[in-house]
């Protein structure tokens, strides 16, 4: 059922004979608020929207709602209530069932929603969750305590956050210890300026299914995992040497794609040495807006990334080499990419060679390149260069990259 409710008018017998039998509903307008929500308990898909008046959601104190609040519902979905400061405004009781059977959540456009549940005293499961969506929301500071995460959302696949000003963690936490997301596919975060870290004073976090990260225009994110936090047992270490996704607090075992870009704290996205097959898996890394990285990769680190087809670089003013080696034998190590496709690097104002050593570099599965605006440019690598299969170079460059034109030359 679907009900556009522009103002304050009073609803027929036969419309709250029907509400209380509707397992869909969406609701619009001003005059949605006079919607008694008990009548609409067993209702699977909830879609609010367009109510400037509403403040509350569900009023838990209601006796209607003692035994749970919407326990069958599976899909809710909040757009533009910019008044709504909370889902319930009560207490929720452990075992109520309540949001037991959710499955998705989008909270869109909320600009006075403090928290999307209490957990001090709103005994919420959401074991069966599998997609959340939360935009616009500017007073939220964090998703969820960390305690929902540990003892749910085991079945999460998709998690999405854009564009809330005031968000400082995903997760806040009272404890420490280990948490894992089993099913989790999809990790999106963009626009968050007072973003600091993903989880702190954990010991460490696994995503052991995730193929997809994104991070984008989060200015003050300095680490993914931080160890300072209310954790006694992490107390007194720093984060100074630890890097964005090469720590044993961090764990991605399945990642194909990584894209990250204007966050403008971080000096280095992961150390020089990282352990054997970390990164194995990875296909797409795209890197752009970083005003502080002078090199993107170690040799140590290429030796890793053996399947990755496709590296676009861009806007990072203080990048020098993307590849630099970082150990004093300069050929102990051979930059070897057996499966990388295609490179673009765009706007590098400071980039002076791709490789930046004098050992052999080999990439025998390229066959596109494309070079725009590295006017410092000298050379492509300092060595000799390996592109069997290279057939096409897209160059708006002032920079050197001969290199490059000769494979091609002699490829054809």
């Amino acid at each position: 059922m679907s009900l556009k409710w522009p103002r304050e008018i009073s609803l027929g017998n036969w419309i709250h004979t029907l509400l209380r039998s509707t397992e869909y509903l969406k609701l619009d307008g001003d005059g949605s608020y006079n919607l008694n929500l008990t009548q609409v308990q067993n209702i699977k898909t909830f879609d609010f929207r367009e109510c400037s008046t509403v403040k509350k959601l569900v009023s838990t104190t209601s006796i209607d709602w003692m035994f749970g609040v919407f326990p069958v519902l599976e899909f809710l979905k909040l757009k533009n209530l910019p008044n709504l400061e909370e889902i319930c405004n009560g207490p929720i009781q452990a075992g109520s069932n309540s949001f037991n059977n959710l499955k998705v959540l989008e909270i869109l456009d909320l600009a006075a929603l403090m928290y999307l549940w209490n957990s001090q005293n709103q005994n919420v499961s959401l074991s069966n969750l599998t997609s959340i969506n939360i935009h616009c929301c500017d007073k939220l500071r964090t998703l969820f305590p960390l305690k929902m995460a540990k003892d749910g959302l085991s079945q999460l696949k998709e998690l999405k956050i854009w564009s809330c000003e005031m968000m400082e963690e995903v997760f806040s936490n009272d404890g420490g210890g280990h948490i894992t997301f089993p099913k989790l596919k999809i990790l999106r975060l963009g626009s968050l300026p007072n973003l600091t870290t993903f989880c702190k004073g954990i010991e460490s976090i696994e995503f052991s299914l995730l193929t997809e990260l994104r991070i984008g225009h989060c200015q003050k994110l300095t680490s993914f995992v931080s160890t300072t936090g209310n954790n006694p047992r992490l107390a007194g270490h720093s984060d100074d040497s630890l890097h964005w996704f090469c720590n044993q607090k961090v764990t991605f075992g399945s990642l194909k794609e990584l894209r990250i870009g204007g966050c403008e704290n971080i000096s280095n996205l992961w150390c020089h040495q990282i352990p054997p097959g970390f990164f194995s898996k990875l296909e797409t890394l795209d890197i752009r807006r970083y005003a502080n990285i002078r090199s993107l990769f170690s040799s140590s680190i290429v030796a890793n990334l053996v399947n990755l087809k496709h590296l676009n670089i861009s806007f990072c003013n203080e990048m020098v080499k993307v590849i630099e080696n970082h150990k004093q034998n300069a050929c102990e190590n051979t930059p070897f990419f057996p499966s990388l496709e295609t490179i673009t690097i765009d706007s590098l104002s400071n980039l002076v060679n791709f490789c930046g050593w004098r050992c052999a570099l080999q990439l025998p599965s390229l066959w596109r390149v494309l070079i725009s605006d590295c006017p410092c440019m000298e050379s492509f690598t300092m060595g000799p260069l390996t592109t069997p299969y290279l057939n096409s170079i897209d160059s708006q460059n002032e920079g050197n990259i001969w290199q490059l034109e000769e494979a091609l030359y002699w490829r054809i």
